[in-house]
């Protein structure tokens, strides 16, 4: 984390950033506090899906839309291990609410 820290200081040196303005993501599959990081946020892969589904619908006609549906599709599919289906053939179909933006074209 140190390490990661003097990267993001020098960074902010170089372009000109104040540290209010630069938020510190610790991303881990459950989302887990990290320990020896007092300014780091902690959130899960599962959290970072569900904020990119939510900002996708506005960014429908933008450059770069459907890369973003690619990485959510890959977090979804090899990191929390979903199933990628246009419908759940098992198990609960809840989770595929969060694939919504996926279906749709």
């Amino acid at each position: 984390m140190a390490r990661y820290n003097s990267a993001i200081l020098r960074w902010q040196a170089k372009h000109g950033i104040h540290n209010e303005d630069v938020c510190r993501i610790f991303l881990t599959p459950k989302g887990r506090e990290a320990s020896t990081a007092e300014d780091w946020k902690a959130l899960s892969f599962s959290q970072l899906a569900r904020a990119l589904c939510d900002a996708a619908n506005s960014l429908r006609n933008k450059p770069g839309y459907h890369y973003l549906r690619f990485y959510v599709a890959g977090i979804l599919k090899d990191i929390l291990r979903l199933a990628i289906a246009k419908s759940p053939t098992r198990g609960d179909p809840g989770r595929y609410r969060l694939l919504g933006f996926l279906e749709r074209s």
